[in-house]
């Protein structure tokens, strides 16, 4: 199961304008509104267990590791409904957010080996 996380912004893109020769467009500032979308793939079935939010001031909050926490735990617990005999392997990208660890998460790094 692959996460892949992007972000769009409403004035993201190439800007192509039709105008007469001389005159001057009046650039908007920043760039617009954002939408982020988070998403779990599987080979089996495609995209499968999404969440968009829209950050930003008077919005919804910004993605965090808490948020990121909480869709991989539903995530999870989708996964073993559909697939009761089956045990998930989970590949994250590589992302701020993803080098935290979970409050309760083990840490491989402290594993001692014999």
């Amino acid at each position: 199961v692959f996460h892949n996380e992007c972000s769009f912004a409403a004035y993201n893109g190439k800007k192509l304008l039709w105008m007469e020769k001389g005159e001057k467009v009046l650039q908007k500032k920043g760039d617009g509104k954002t939408v982020m979308g988070t998403v779990f793939i599987r080979p089996c079935h495609g995209l499968f267990y999404k969440v968009c939010i829209e950050p930003g001031k008077n919005s919804d909050d910004y993605w965090c590791c808490e948020s990121l926490e909480e869709q991989t735990r539903a995530a999870i617990t989708l996964f073993d409904t559909l697939h009761p005999t089956k045990q998930g392997l989970w590949v994250f990208d590589n992302s701020a957010n993803h080098a935290k660890q979970c409050v309760d998460g083990l840490d491989a790094s402290l594993i001692t080996l014999r």
